[in-house]
């Protein structure tokens, strides 16, 4: 069969070829290319019904740490945990983008105040996240940082990424006042003043037997 002159099995190879630049296979959602080429869309959208778009910038913690006690496909399990929790709280309209490395992209169509919301909702979920490895439970942990778009979106990624970093700050100033973070090591995931019972959390998940 021939479609506008090219053969369809041509146009199959395209697709596939599309998909591969595209998606992150390793975690199941977009990547960076695809922000690129599909971004004007999004804004279109945005602008045509009125509707605010903002940027939440995800930077994971303790990747390095993963991969250097457990090794590299453990940190692919560990990047795969935190995406699909965050599919779990996003809404089917927010766009998820794997941004690069330990970093995500999530664009929501709603205004600075709605993606703070979300960004409380996704700490919330992570204080009883965990990756179970070698008997060794992992806490899942991410610094957010929070901008609406009113300009390019360029613009508020940066401003996001900014603001992350004054995330990850405020996060190693408690570590200091609560005692210190996981290292990799002890086994313990780090117990912080407001989290209540967390031993006994990973206490019983060192106990569950962990899916075959």
């Amino acid at each position: 069969m021939v479609v506008n002159g090219i053969p369809e099995e041509c146009m199959e190879k395209v697709k596939e070829l599309l998909d591969y630049l595209v998606i992150d296979y390793t975690l199941g959602i977009p990547n960076r290319n695809y922000y690129h080429l599909f971004i004007n869309k999004e804004l279109a959208l945005s602008r045509r019904y009125g509707l605010p778009l903002s940027v939440l910038f995800v930077d994971v913690d303790g990747l390095k740490r993963v991969n250097d006690t457990f090794g590299h496909h453990a940190g692919d399990e560990y990047l795969k945990a935190i995406a699909d929790m965050l599919r779990k709280v996003l809404r089917e309209s927010d766009l998820l983008i794997r941004w690069g490395g330990d970093e995500f992209v999530v664009l929501l169509h709603t205004d600075k105040k709605g993606a703070k919301r979300a960004r409380e909702r996704i700490y919330r979920m992570m204080k009883d996240a965990f990756l179970c490895k070698d008997g060794l439970c992992i806490p899942l942990s991410a610094s957010i940082g929070v901008a609406e778009v009113e300009g390019k979106v360029e613009e508020a990624v940066a401003l996001a990424d900014k603001d992350m970093y004054e995330e990850k700050r405020k996060k190693k100033d408690a570590d200091r006042v609560d005692g210190g973070a996981w290292d990799g090591r002890s086994g313990k995931a780090p117990v912080r003043r407001g989290r209540v019972h967390e031993e006994d959390r990973v206490s019983r998940l060192r106990k569950t037997p962990e899916a075959p």
